[in-house]
């Protein structure tokens, strides 16, 4: 006689990044929960994906200290939040990126998203195009000056008084303005620097983060030994995951992506650590 399996379905529901309807779906999701004692235990987390410019990080921060505070009132079947960032930087520069990541975190996601910027090698941005908004290099030069003393310890040296020469010069400018420029050496090295910092950060603060190497070659635009930042994340010590994204349009599996991270170099022993 065979022996029965059983499966134990867990979801993890996709919401939208803009406010104005996260706010009403979240409502419903957890009206659901109320409501349905099936799903209590069904729906185990909140995940935003899609596109990931036009929202920084900073938009969802209320809304993160809610659900961790609704977590609070529903021990027994809480929300984990899901939270792709890092893996898009047409429209802000890599550094702004690697900021989005470490805020990401900071204002409470359990999971982190491909985070492509975080690992990718900076040489190779050397004499490539930047541009962001005027608004986001404001807030970039604005945070590096508040985390100056926790960057220090991880690291990276803030030059504070270059910080508030550039935040003095761009004052006379408005918020939707563009900032454009080519990628020098120098700022590369710089980028890399502070890359370091922000995995060792997270690697010390438990953060877990979820590569993608199918979805993150395609999204990028980035060769495979470019793209898999898995390996320099295991010599950072962080958390990993490799995940598929979304099997439906990458046409892949979690044995694929496995895979590629074996052609990328990883050890089978470091994919069975992984695993």
């Amino acid at each position: 006689e065979k022996k029965k399996t059983y499966f134990t379905p867990r979801i993890v529901i996709s919401l939208p990044r803009e406010n104005e309807y996260l706010i009403k779906q979240y409502s419903l999701l957890r009206k659901w929960q109320s409501k349905y004692q099936e799903l209590k235990y069904t729906i185990v987390g909140i995940d935003f994906c899609g596109y990931e410019e036009p929202f920084p990080p900073i938009g969802k921060k209320e809304f993160f200290r809610t659900v961790k505070k609704d977590n609070k009132n529903a021990k027994h079947y809480p929300l984990t939040i899901l939270y792709h960032v890092g893996e898009s930087f047409e429209k802000i520069t890599l550094a702004s990126s690697i900021r989005w990541i470490w805020q990401t975190h900071e204002f409470g996601a359990d999971r982190l998203g491909h985070t492509i910027s975080l690992g990718i090698n900076t040489q190779g941005l050397i004499n490539t195009e930047y541009r962001e908004s005027i608004r986001e290099r404001r807030d970039h030069l604005q945070w590096l000056i508040n985390q100056e003393n926790r960057l220090k310890k991880n690291g990276f040296e803030v030059k504070k008084t270059s910080c508030l020469k550039e935040l003095n010069e761009l004052k006379t400018k408005s918020d939707n303005e563009l900032l454009e420029g080519l990628y020098t050496r120098e700022m590369c090295d710089e980028l890399h620097c502070l890359q370091e910092a922000i995995m060792k950060e997270l690697s010390t603060k438990g953060a877990v983060i979820e590569v993608c190497p199918s979805s993150n070659m395609m999204i990028a635009k980035l060769e495979l030994r470019k793209s898999l930042t898995i390996n320099r994340f295991i010599k950072a010590s962080m958390n990993i995951i490799v995940s598929s994204d979304d099997p439906g349009i990458f046409a892949t599996n979690l044995s694929n992506e496995l895979k590629l991270c074996k052609q990328s170099g990883l050890s089978e022993f470091e994919i069975a650590k992984i695993c």
